[in-house]
């Protein structure tokens, strides 16, 4: 996560310097400017809002996303991201599925397993890769007995 605050800051530094601003002392009005000329969604736009808290708070300073035009920005963001409808992605295909063993093939490590693993299953029950990547050892039963 450190790597995300610090590439999130750097970017703000970036923005802060094009606008004359100080990035450590900005006002909320130069936050939420930074939020429109990033266009973000929700996720990327909470990242952003905790590294530049992070930084601000770390050197002292007050850090202007604790405004409640802030609060309120976020709030509509996550009203709006609600009300979108969710996009699926389509099940994987045989032609996928042999590409991608193929590319995984050569590595020995338990993620990569893993990943192969998660991808039969998904291809074999016809589930998307998210919601195998949702499933938890409490969502499957294996049973000896067989029915016909």
């Amino acid at each position: 996560m450190f790597l995300q605050y610090n590439n999130c800051w750097r970017k703000w530094e970036a923005y802060c310097q094009t606008s004359s601003l100080s990035p450590y002392t900005a006002s909320p009005d130069n936050v939420m400017s930074y939020f429109l000329h990033r266009g973000l969604g929700l996720s990327g736009t909470y990242t952003i809002l905790s590294a530049i808290s992070h930084y601000c708070r770390r050197e002292g300073n007050v850090s202007p996303c604790d405004d409640p035009r802030i609060r309120m920005y976020m709030r509509g963001l996550k009203r709006k991201q609600s009300l979108q409808p969710v996009k699926r992605a389509k099940p994987i295909t045989l032609s996928i599925l042999r590409r991608l063993v193929e590319t995984l093939a050569h590595d020995d490590s338990l993620v990569t397993w893993r990943t192969v693993w998660r991808l039969f299953i998904s291809f074999s029950c016809f589930l998307r890769w998210d919601d195998v990547c949702r499933l938890q050892v409490k969502n499957i039963r294996v049973s000896h007995e067989c029915k016909t």
